[in-house]
């Protein structure tokens, strides 16, 4: 059961998390080729996302972190941050994450999580 959907949320929470994941053209100039145009990092949803699929100790499971990401912005994709997966985006954002491999019980797969710096 998702209780988040039952929270307040103002609309000035929701226009920040909307302006942060749109492109900032401020620094990029209008003869570049459109491939070349990056997202900034969306760095505050991305932290929100992460505490609603955290557990008591603040440590989330990736598939979780997932699917609360895509759940609170479903246009959100690793791949316009140059990263093929969202595992990769977590381990290169090493300034923001602290990412932790652990064993699944008598199997050999291991299971990614992740918890804010």
């Amino acid at each position: 059961i998702f209780t988040e959907v039952l929270r307040p949320n103002t609309l000035e929470q929701e226009e920040k998390l909307q302006e942060e994941s749109l492109y900032k053209l401020e620094n990029i100039q209008s003869t570049e080729a459109p491939e070349k145009l990056k997202l900034a990092f969306p760095k505050k949803f991305v932290l929100a996302a992460l505490e609603q699929s955290s557990d008591d100790e603040g440590w989330a499971n990736l598939g979780t972190f997932g699917s609360y990401l895509t759940k609170l912005q479903p246009d959100f994709d690793s791949r316009m941050y140059g990263y093929k997966k969202l595992s990769h985006l977590v381990k290169a954002m090493t300034d923001i994450f602290i990412t932790e491999e652990r064993a699944l019980d008598s199997t050999d797969q291991k299971v990614l999580y992740v918890r804010a710096k």
